[in-house]
């Protein structure tokens, strides 16, 4: 490895010129090894498959799909995100680092404020939605755009 590329001095690091084919298979590779042993997804993974069978039980709109589908992205998105802090916290210092602990409960944090949200919302569309299809009628007078 040249001087220029190796992360122990204070040269410039960069990563070596990939085409899309190694670009798009290393995102593969870093999103089987950021859910890969992280507890968090065995309940946001389901949860995302419960949504989307319910969403598609009650034949919800366009628009509505849009915004779980968002919030479904956004949640493990965020989950990927902490998971590759974590990862970064721990090759940083495996002693205990206050600002590391900070660090990582902030990134906690974050996708906590994400998952109520997504919550929230999912529940208000998929919520109406139960009650539309169960007291019989429809049109989505109350949430429609």
């Amino acid at each position: 490895m040249s001087e220029s590329q190796n992360p122990g001095t204070n040269s410039r690091w960069e990563l070596p010129k990939r085409g899309w084919y190694k670009k798009f298979a290393h995102a593969f590779v870093g999103l089987f090894d950021g859910i890969d042993g992280q507890r968090s997804f065995i309940i946001h993974l389901p949860v995302a498959l419960l949504v989307i069978l319910l969403a598609a039980f009650f034949g919800i709109s366009l628009e509505r799909w849009c915004l779980l589908l968002i919030c479904i992205a956004m949640v493990i998105s965020a989950e990927l995100f902490n998971s590759g802090i974590e990862l970064l916290c721990k090759s940083i210092s495996s002693e205990y680092d206050e600002n590391i602990r900070r660090a990582l409960n902030i990134a906690s944090g974050a996708v906590l404020v994400l998952s109520i949200f997504a919550a929230l919302i999912g529940s208000l569309i998929l919520g109406w939605a139960a009650v539309e299809w169960f007291y019989g009628f429809g049109g989505g007078q109350v949430l429609s755009s």
